[in-house]
């Protein structure tokens, strides 16, 4: 795995960390920021799966994107998705 990949998969992991109880207590704008880098991460995620690969990448890839999604809803991203990019 590259430098680059290993960075984003850290980043994305490290994201994952903050506990979906401080949702609540997020100013407007920082939960915008985090529900913004989930959807990022899910889109990525998307467009990984469409494009194919071996079996085990995609299994991977589908579960790294059910855990981003499980993040947007703990979040409650949908009550700021119209803000979102």
């Amino acid at each position: 795995m590259n430098k680059l990949a290993s960075l984003v998969l850290l980043l994305g992991f490290s994201a994952f960390q903050c506990n979906a109880a401080e949702a609540p207590e997020m100013s407007e704008s920082a939960l915008i920021g985090k529900c913004n880098s989930v959807k990022v991460s899910i889109e990525k995620y998307t467009k990984l799966k469409r494009k194919g690969g071996n079996s085990q990448q995609m299994n991977r890839w589908h579960k790294k994107r059910n855990e981003y999604k499980k993040r947007y809803s703990q979040l409650d991203c949908k009550r700021v998705r119209q803000y979102l990019n």
